[in-house]
């Protein structure tokens, strides 16, 4: 018997989310078909109205995280989402995990603050982690997080800030952006349309909307100002499409797990006792490098793509994400 606890933790998008209790975000067909027959205004419906305050559990707006996306598949070779219906099985079936004993799938709102998500799981794996080192008889047993994109930022901030490590064997991520993503900044700046079946719309506002997406823009320098240097987005100005203060904001998110990961490793016990890191990346994965800003603000154009050394950072060679 596997002595751990594991938790499966989706990225962006991964959370099915309901809002006055009716499904809005998810693959079940009453949801799909709300979406459709809206022209999406059902989804539109998530966007976050006004602050998104970190220290707020919940924002009163109706929306809650109810479980996780599943796999669905409508038409083949036309209409596919992905879920995570084969990998919480793949679990199940190799380690001999059992569904709310010794596994658990945490489905938290993906368009808040990365922290909100992370003082959830702080909470329920606690609780989770007690009843089963109490039902198993394994009082060493921790947490083995298994975490998709976003969702290994959650683990991170929860491990390093949050004091999670104490508590936690390991931390496997597959496409982690650890120091985020030019993908956020394309979507921000030129606009996000998703499809939904048949039809394709327009989520651009819906998709600023949310703080998620701004904590993944990169951290590392990356846009050009035509100077040469590349600078940090959270430390500038005058990228169209992108709120210079919440930019700055979602830089001090990273910072915050950097110092939080300083400090610890100072401390005797982490030293000795912390957690192991397994970040699972694609070599292959096109992924934009750097952005070259003109001088007059406009719209990304070309895509160009290059492989990566890793999901946090591509590589220093890779093509950039250029503007008109």
């Amino acid at each position: 018997m596997f002595k751990h606890l594991v938790i499966v933790l989706p990225g962006i998008s991964g959370s099915v989310l309901t809002k006055d209790g009716v499904e809005v975000w998810g693959t079940s067909t009453s949801a799909i078909w709300r979406a459709v027959t809206s022209g999406a205004d059902s989804i539109r419906g998530l966007a976050i109205q006004g602050i998104d305050d970190p220290s707020l559990d919940d924002l009163g707006d109706g929306v809650q995280a109810v479980r996780l996306v599943q796999d669905l598949h409508i038409l083949r070779g036309l209409w596919k989402i992905d879920g995570y219906t084969a990998i919480v099985a793949r679990l199940k079936a190799s380690l001999g995990l059992e569904e709310g004993k010794n596994l658990f799938e945490f489905a938290y709102d993906w368009r808040r603050d990365s922290r909100v998500a992370a003082r959830k799981l702080a909470r329920s794996g606690k609780t989770w982690l007690g009843s089963w080192r109490q039902s198993s008889g394994a009082a060493d047993a921790k947490l083995v997080l298994v975490a998709h994109s976003m969702g290994g930022l959650v683990a991170q901030y929860f491990l390093e800030a949050l004091g999670g490590w104490k508590d936690a064997r390991a931390l496997i991520s597959f496409g982690t952006p650890y120091r985020g993503s030019l993908n956020a900044l394309g979507y921000l700046a030129n606009g996000y349309s998703e499809g939904i079946g048949p039809l394709k719309v327009d989520l651009s506002s819906t998709l600023a909307s949310f703080t998620a997406v701004y904590q993944l823009l990169p951290a590392f320098a990356c846009v050009d100002r035509g100077t040469g240097k590349q600078e940090r987005i959270g430390e500038i100005e005058g990228v169209a499409g992108v709120d210079p203060a919440r930019a700055k904001a979602a830089l001090g998110f990273y910072e915050e797990i950097k110092a939080a990961a300083g400090q610890n490793a100072q401390d005797p016990a982490y030293q000795a006792g912390g957690y192991e890191t397994y970040p699972i990346v694609g070599l292959t994965q096109p992924t934009f490098s750097r952005r070259p800003l003109p001088a007059a603000r406009s719209r990304c154009s070309a895509a160009s793509r290059a492989r990566t050394t890793a999901a946090t950072e591509p590589c220093r060679a890779s093509p950039p994400l250029r503007l008109r």
